[in-house]
């Protein structure tokens, strides 16, 4: 999917009553890990993740590969 919409890892932001807020902002919520290496490689630095905030009106390039549809 190439938009976070309907994705069971957005949390979108809220209003003081609960609904969607006005800004379209919200936060992805998937828990990205480091990948294994084998025994001979070894990781220079300590690599992280970056981002993870989403907008209800961006229309991306690629679908997620990690998209999943929230369950109503």
């Amino acid at each position: 999917m190439k938009n976070c919409l309907k994705c069971n890892y957005a949390r979108w932001n809220l209003t003081k009553t609960g609904r969607l807020s006005p800004t379209g902002e919200g936060h992805c919520t998937k828990a990205v890990e480091r990948p294994i290496l084998p025994n001979a490689f070894y990781w220079i630095g300590c690599p992280s993740a970056g981002g993870g905030s989403i907008h209800r009106k961006t229309e991306y390039q690629m679908d997620c590969p990690f998209y999943e549809e929230r369950k109503a």
